[in-house]
């Protein structure tokens, strides 16, 4: 399936707060994976792809969770330093076809 219009906003937008020098390595392909049922896979899914959010402990963000622990600071200091949304790890899983894209909404 093609990216466009709405789907391609959709990909821009959730990108958008993450710092350039980790967005300028994302690869947005052309067209995305659609799953498709055949007759050993009803629902065209084999196996599992697990998807990820992952928050690397530093001493910066270590000072924020003792001063000032509120979800927006954690969350800032995080993308500042590459963080991706379990969204965004399944984003870009969809993009290398490990995924299809329509089990990206259920995450």
């Amino acid at each position: 399936m093609p990216i466009e219009n709405s789907i391609k906003m959709m990909i821009d937008k959730s990108f958008q707060d993450l710092p350039h020098e980790f967005r300028k390595n994302i690869v947005i392909p052309d067209k995305i994976y659609e799953a498709k049922p055949t007759a050993d896979c009803p629902k065209g899914t084999r196996g599992r792809t697990a998807v990820f959010e992952i928050l690397e402990m530093n001493k910066e963000l270590e000072q924020v969770i003792l001063k000032n622990p509120t979800e927006i600071e954690v969350m800032k200091i995080a993308r500042n330093q590459g963080m991706l949304t379990m969204h965004e790890d399944a984003l870009l899983k969809a993009f290398k076809g490990k995924i299809p894209f329509e089990e990206i909404n259920k995450i």
